[in-house]
């Protein structure tokens, strides 16, 4: 039969709450496989995940970065979003170490084309984007995402398509 190895990351928002965790691999319907792991200082803390804080941490954003003729992912693109208010001609203008007086957020693609922003944004805000690849003509455009009210907590954005230089 085939064999391989496949990589599975579990996580949150805020990390995996402390306590005892079990994994059951099914293959076909039939248990293959069967771990059990604990997370924090006390192992044996089976409690239930306390509920998330009351309030709004945001939307987190995730999307892919692709090429407008080959449609296949690009890797290493970077897609920043600025401070609402701030316009790509601020960001042209920013000399600050690493655009931080205007950067809000970033995300870097992998090999799959895919980002998800280092942190979540605030709904209710219109923030202007700036997307760079090497080999690939630079995307900037104010006022181009829009973060609504009633946004879920996780906003998938369509593909981005980029041309080559």
């Amino acid at each position: 039969g085939s064999s391989g190895i496949l990589d599975l990351s579990l996580s949150g928002r805020r990390g995996l709450t402390d306590g005892g965790y079990s994994l059951q691999v099914y293959l076909q319907g039939d248990l293959v496989q069967e771990a059990s792991f604990a997370v924090g200082e006390d192992p044996g803390n089976n409690r239930p995940p306390e509920p998330p804080p009351v309030g709004d941490d945001g939307v987190t954003v995730i999307g892919t970065i692709i090429d407008y003729a080959t449609r296949r992912p690009i890797q290493d693109a970077v897609i920043a979003i600025l401070f609402p208010g701030q316009t790509v001609a601020d960001f042209d203008a920013d000399r600050s170490e690493n655009k931080d007086e205007t950067v809000l957020a970033f995300g870097v693609t992998g090999s799959d084309g895919a980002y998800v922003l280092n942190q979540p944004l605030a709904r209710g805000e219109v923030y202007s984007v700036i997307i760079g690849a090497q080999g690939y003509q630079r995307i900037a455009e104010n006022d181009a995402l829009e973060i609504l009210e009633d946004d879920p907590d996780m906003v998938e954005i369509d593909p981005i398509e980029m041309d080559r230089q």
